[in-house]
């Protein structure tokens, strides 16, 4: 099997910001937060800022095969689609590629992994795996085949210029708005095939995720 890359699993808070000039946005969604920092539209630059993340082991491919006996040799199966993890940024509003590419390389920097850039996906169709297996029973022996991605997800703000009005619904003047929104992003986990019942030591957590599902 293969040498997985080892990650932990974590959640992080973040304070690095990217300044960007935009357009002034109009203060209407509700969720958006209101600072008492005045500003002057036209000329206020924008910034996107990255607020919290975490990371979680996710199978993208995965099936198991019935193998009989056999001394340990390649073998190549192709394995079902279970899901597709997207790599991007979402907020009321939108946001271009390039605004979501910003964040994924300020996460990338701060949790130390190769994030994929804005618009890319993992497989949307079945995927061929190869591994070294062998199956050193007596009988026919189960192989969970997978495929994982480590996925990166989390939360992010934008600042803009927006009209504040008092409760009233009295016009105070042009104020900081921050709006939040989500990114996503991932990095390649492993890949290969695991036999049920040989245990669980030295083994990635895509792998030991593999088995459960397959071998239950």
């Amino acid at each position: 099997m293969r040498t997985p890359r080892r990650l932990a699993a974590a959640t992080i808070s973040f304070a690095a910001s990217v300044a960007v000039a935009v357009g002034p946005l109009a203060a209407s969604a509700s969720a958006d937060q209101a600072t008492n920092t005045s500003c002057h539209g036209p000329s206020y630059v924008s910034k996107y800022r990255l607020v919290s993340a975490g990371r979680a082991v996710v199978l993208t491919h995965l099936e198991g095969f019935s193998m009989p006996p056999t001394s340990s040799h390649k073998v190549t199966r192709s394995t079902k689609k279970q899901t597709v993890v997207r790599a991007g940024v979402k907020i009321s509003g939108g946001a271009s590629a390039e605004v979501g590419n910003k964040i994924i390389s300020k996460a990338e920097v701060h949790m130390n992994m190769e994030l994929k850039a804005s618009g890319a996906h993992t497989s949307t169709t079945s995927l061929r795996i190869t591994d070294r297996i062998a199956n050193k029973t007596r009988h026919n022996a189960t192989f969970a085949f997978y495929s994982g991605v480590t996925r990166a997800a989390g939360r992010w703000k934008l600042s803009y210029c927006g009209s504040k009005y008092d409760s009233h619904g009295n016009y105070l003047g042009t104020y900081v708005f921050w709006r939040y929104g989500r990114w996503s992003s991932y990095q390649f986990s492993d890949s290969g095939a695991v036999r049920c019942g040989a245990g669980t030591k030295y083994i990635s957590a895509a792998a030991k995720q593999a088995l459960r599902r397959v071998c239950g």
